[in-house]
């Protein structure tokens, strides 16, 4: 027969969990040891001209081409081919690439200022002061970038411009 003590100690547990249940508390989160929310990804909410449809060729489009070459720890990244071509249902987005020859392509419809997080977002990959993909920048690592051969430090904010030639280091600290 269970005590009277007992019979309250189970209405609070219940009670308790159902509280927690309603408020989203997971239990399972506490075994969770990794730091996910070092590894956010800019990519996650893409900018305007990122979603954007070209769908193809079209007349009076605005056409200009930029370079951007990655290095990660020493070792080149490249841009695939088809980036942004075809895309889902889309057949391609107003930034793309066609072949692994690190060329961004931007077309697109009426002129605009197009950041170079656009083309990150269609490509996927996080991109910022923070980092690049899934390397983040910490004690002993920086990202630099160099556009034009300049440094630079508007990184994902940074404004493409016809013929840039856009450098992004990702290395360990000096």
């Amino acid at each position: 027969m269970v005590s009277e003590q007992q019979f309250w100690l189970g209405v609070m547990a219940v009670g308790i969990v159902a509280l927690l249940g309603v408020s989203g508390f997971n239990p399972i989160d506490l075994l969770d040891t990794t730091d996910d929310d070092s590894l956010y990804s800019t990519a996650d909410k893409k900018h305007p001209l990122a979603k954007e449809c070209l769908g193809g060729h079209i007349a009076d489009m605005i056409h200009y081409h930029a370079t951007v070459v990655i290095r990660v720890n020493g070792e080149f990244v490249p841009v695939p081919e088809d980036v942004g071509r075809p895309d889902g249902e889309c057949p391609m987005r107003q930034l793309h690439t066609h072949s692994e020859n690190n060329v961004i392509h931007i077309e697109i419809k009426q002129a605009a200022d197009v950041p170079i997080e656009a083309f990150f977002d269609v490509w996927g990959k996080h991109f910022d002061e923070t980092g690049f993909d899934d390397y983040r920048v910490n004690e002993t690592h920086e990202i630099i970038m160099i556009v034009n051969g300049e440094p630079n430090e508007e990184f994902n904010e940074y404004i493409l411009k016809d013929q840039d030639e856009v450098f992004i280091d990702f290395k360990p600290r000096d």
